[in-house]
């Protein structure tokens, strides 16, 4: 099973993603925050990252350029 890392401030849009996701056979994993996602890819490898790009804290531009510091 492939899994998508779901990356969004808004719990909402979190969740109607997942439920979309998973209804077509996809694992999933959240985090509301860049922090937090940096964090789970340590224990996990997903095949794919969806990033909302305006969050408060670390935007998703911050985090894909962390993303590329830890490759």
């Amino acid at each position: 099973m492939k899994t998508i890392l779901i990356l969004d401030d808004e719990e909402v849009v979190r969740r109607l993603l997942r439920i979309v996701l998973e209804g077509r056979g996809y694992g999933t994993l959240e985090a509301s925050e860049g922090g937090e996602a940096l964090r789970l890819l340590t224990e996990a490898r997903p095949d794919l990252i969806l990033v909302d790009l305006t969050m408060p804290g670390m935007s998703g531009i911050e985090f894909v350029e962390a993303l590329c510091k830890q490759v």
